[in-house]
This record gives structure tokens, sequence and C-alpha cells, in this order.
């Protein structure tokens, strides 16, 4: 008699995010299952821009346009 798995066959997430000050991020993964199991895949891609104040690097200076 054969058992069947209840799991998912495969599962994708996307994510998005940003914030007030202009930084924004966005995410895209999955996770699949393939040959009852035998094989598996696990992927991501991410991206982010980053809107952040940089203030000093404690004594190096840095040259500003």
């Amino acid at each position: 008699m054969s058992r069947r798995s209840s799991a998912a066959s495969y599962i994708s997430l996307l994510s998005l995010g940003a914030t007030s000050n202009g930084s924004k991020g966005a995410g895209i993964d999955h996770l699949g299952f393939w040959l009852d199991d035998r094989l598996r895949y696990k992927g991501a891609l991410l991206f982010s821009d980053l809107n952040l104040d940089f203030y000093s690097l404690g004594q190096v200076s840095l040259n500003r346009r």
C-alpha cells in the first residue's frame, strides 16, 4: 500500500516593504519538492534600496563631492 505525503509540493513567498524615509525592499522565495521528496530546491532573490544617513568612520575622512 502506497503512503501519500500531505506536504505541499511547493511553497512560494513574496515580500515587500517600505519606510517613511524612502528605504524599500522586496524578496521572492521558493521551496520546491519533486520526485517523492527525493529532489528539493530552495532559492531566494532579494532587493534592497536603503536610504540611511552616514556620519563618520571615526578618524577616517571621506572625500565628498
